[in-house]
């Protein structure tokens, strides 16, 4: 609940239990437990389920065969780059706290212990590039092991990789510990930790099952496009409840763009906003049945008045199927739709009772974008229960003119913001980025 992106895609993947003196490690598509698993509490047992579903989420093990196959380094640096990048993304979640408790690597460690300049905004493959790239005056670091603690990636801080650091992180070795927190030190941690990912894939006991179609993807292609999809899904359900961090945000545009399906991410949204136009209740009892309970409790009607930017930046084939997207939406709900078209002005709103009536609405093109007429006109159309679409790229001239801004603001829990290019105001809370074209 907490943290329904990590808790979706869990929920569909393969868990399974295996003997051996390790934590935890991923195929890809699913997560196996080692013995070591019995001795963390449900807190950091949750944080190590969701640093795994990391590395799924980023596709590390595909992206990792690839670089290898460019940059001969050896596995542990993969590892603990990829690490650092996973935990990057769960120190934006809730479980920020106890991930700090469990000492996992960080992007800090990769650029103090490799050198590498501004990680924190290069992606997994721009790092590994610079590491190998300085491999020649790195070859001391990048030739132990050491480096390989925990199944976080907490580095051992210990041996001949601590003494190669220097003097300034000398003062973090007593401050880690120089083993692992199973005891056992980084080399043979490590190589145990390789050697387990190399066999026993796909067998132990299912501690919980996940996506059927799994079972079968061996394929690296198939199993990147079934994480892809899966991230996807995730994504739109997460972004339905409206609880997604901005670092899992720059993930799914990061794996998936532009696979988001937008048109699920829209509907959710509307149909969140319009809600059901009755809910069932024990205290009415219906009047054409009445010995048949619940009855039902009527809401007022929620109507929508969409605002549709048709200056050319969207196609018309685009326009159409979102405009018939929020008509299909917004009939299950018994609610009507008004399309107000602008571009540098507001043209004649366009009331959608029936599918055939999307095609009333032209492109017309040319001209900038500004949004001040619509709303004036909308003004004159809006009940105070209706709610209010935005589609736009966003490139509108007149978005921060005090008028303009003083009505979005007035009316930002009622508004839908839909944007194919720039980010809408950060003032509006229910934002859609879409691909289009």
């Amino acid at each position: 609940m907490q943290e329904p992106f990590i808790g979706t895609l869990l929920k569909r993947t393969w868990i399974l239990k295996q003997r051996g003196n390790f934590t935890a490690y991923t195929d890809g598509l699913r997560i196996c437990l080692g013995d070591e698993v019995e001795k963390l509490d449900e807190a950091s047992l949750a944080a190590v389920l969701s640093h795994e579903m990391m590395h799924i989420a980023l596709k590390h093990n595909v992206r990792t065969m690839e670089l290898a196959k460019k940059y001969k380094l050896p596995q542990h640096v993969f590892n603990v780059v990829a690490d650092a990048i996973a935990n990057k993304y769960l120190a934006e979640t809730n479980l920020k706290g106890v991930l700090k408790r469990l000492n996992p690597v960080t992007i800090d460690f990769i650029e103090r212990y490799f050198d590498v300049d501004d990680a924190e905004v290069k992606s997994y493959e721009e790092i590994v590039e610079e590491i190998a790239k300085k491999a020649m005056t790195l070859q001391v670091r990048i030739k132990t092991s050491q480096i390989v603690g925990d199944d976080l990636g907490a580095p051992s801080r210990s041996g001949e990789a601590s003494e190669s650091r220097g003097e300034d992180e000398g003062e973090d070795k007593d401050e880690k510990g120089g083993e692992g927190r199973d005891g056992s030190k980084g080399e043979e941690k490590g190589e145990e930790k390789a050697e387990s990912k190399g066999e026993g894939k796909g067998e132990g006991e299912v501690l919980h099952e996940g996506d059927e179609a799994d079972k079968d993807a061996k394929d690296s292609k198939e199993i990147e496009r079934r994480v892809e999809r899966k991230v996807a899904d995730a994504y739109t359900v997460a972004k339905s409840v409206g609880n997604v961090p901005e670092g899992l945000e720059r993930l799914v545009k990061e794996v998936t763009r532009p696979k988001v399906d937008w048109r699920a991410l829209l509907r959710e949204k509307v149909r969140a906003f319009l809600g059901n136009s009755s809910r069932p209740s024990w205290a009415h009892v219906s009047k054409k049945h009445p010995y048949v309970r619940p009855g039902k409790v009527y809401h007022e009607r929620h109507d929508v008045v969409a605002l549709v930017d048709v200056s050319g930046s969207i196609s018309e084939e685009e326009l159409r199927q979102f405009v018939s997207e929020l008509y299909g939406i917004a009939s299950q709900a018994k609610a009507q739709v008004t399309v107000i078209p602008f571009d540098a002005q507001a043209y004649e709103p366009i009331r959608i009772a029936r599918p055939g009536d999307v095609a009333k609405i032209k492109l017309r093109g040319g001209g900038g974008t500004e949004i001040k007429p619509a709303i004036e006109l909308a003004k004159k159309l809006l009940k105070p229960n209706d709610r209010i679409v935005i589609l736009s790229d966003f490139m509108i001239f007149d978005i921060r003119e005090e008028e303009v801004e003083d009505f979005l603001v007035r009316n930002r829990n009622r508004i839908i913001a839909v944007s194919t290019k720039r980010e809408p105001p950060a003032y509006l809370p229910n934002k859609v980025m879409v691909e289009v074209g």
